[in-house]
């Protein structure tokens, strides 16, 4: 299902390695997604781009939903990317006290919308 989706889906562990990827957010980065689980994220998204959504990060981490806008260029164009983080807590964890074991991620191209 998740590959079927219109969307970057992505599962990020507490150390901010990708444990999970879909076949489009792979693909937003030219590579296969066995290659990119296991990798920490500032490898893959560089480090001006991870430094700008590291905040958001940390907020995910600390337990927010975190919904954000960015623009990236790809291919030369500028496209307007709106992502949504989501923490996500082991079982039996207690949210009000225990961090976050990772979150999950979605990011929509909207650039069609914001033009």
């Amino acid at each position: 299902i998740a590959d079927n989706v219109p969307a970057l889906i992505a599962y990020v562990d507490a150390d901010r390695r990708y444990r999970f990827v879909n076949q489009r957010y792979a693909g937003f980065f030219n590579r296969a997604c066995d290659e990119l689980v296991g990798l920490p994220m500032h490898e893959v998204l560089g480090a001006e781009h991870y430094a700008a959504i590291a905040p958001k990060l940390d907020d995910v981490l600390r337990g927010e939903t975190v919904e954000f806008d960015l623009d990236v260029v790809r291919d030369g164009e500028l496209r307007h990317m709106h992502a949504a983080y989501l923490p996500d807590w082991a079982a039996g964890a207690d949210p009000s006290r225990d961090p976050p074991v990772g979150f999950h991620l979605m990011v929509h191209d909207v650039t069609a919308q914001a033009r």
